[in-house]
Formats: C-alpha cells, sequence, structure tokens
C-alpha cells in the first residue's frame, strides 16, 4: 500500500511540474510579447522624435522661402516702378502704353 501511495503523490506531483512548466511557458510568451511591444514602442518614439524634427527643419525652410519670396516680390515691384520712371522721364505718352 506504501508503494501505491508513493506512485500516486508521485502522479501528482509529476502532474503539478507539468502544469506549471506549462504555465510558465506560457508567462515566458507572455513576457517576450511585452517585450516586444516595448521594443516597438521605443522605436516608435524614436520615429516620432525624428519626425518632429524635420517637420520643425521644414517649417524653418518655408519661413526662409516665404521670406526670400517676400523679398524678390518687392525687389520686383520696385524694378517696374523704375522701369515705368525711366519710360514716364524719357517720354511722358510712353507710360500709358507700358500699362
Amino acid at each position: 500500500m506504501t508503494d501505491a501511495l508513493t506512485e500516486a503523490a508521485i502522479g501528482r506531483l509529476n502532474a503539478a511540474v507539468d502544469e506549471l512548466e506549462t504555465k510558465l511557458d506560457a508567462l515566458a510568451d507572455q513576457l517576450q510579447a511585452a517585450h516586444d511591444t516595448a521594443r516597438a514602442f521605443e522605436a516608435m518614439v524614436e520615429d516620432r522624435a525624428s519626425l518632429a524634427e524635420q517637420k520643425d527643419s521644414a517649417l524653418g525652410r518655408a519661413k526662409t522661402f516665404e521670406t526670400l519670396a517676400e523679398t524678390a516680390a518687392a525687389e520686383v515691384a520696385e524694378a517696374v516702378a523704375a522701369v515705368r520712371d525711366a519710360l514716364a522721364d524719357s517720354d511722358p505718352g510712353a507710360e500709358e502704353s507700358a500699362r
């Protein structure tokens, strides 16, 4: 009878160990998934920071281009005015035909 009780106890112990191993394997899988998620999140944070820098740089370039366009437009307007003045000085009727 002692051998039967010992065998039964060993069987329960083996079943408990198997169940523990199964649960540990599942826990290890969950831990790996959490680690993978954390790495993906870190990559997204880095990408977001990089995109923010690129956006700020692009906005800076756009502001520079806007300033250059405004300067060029003002210079063109001055040149047009100078041509009109020159035409008006050389021939008073030429200003009307230039418009």
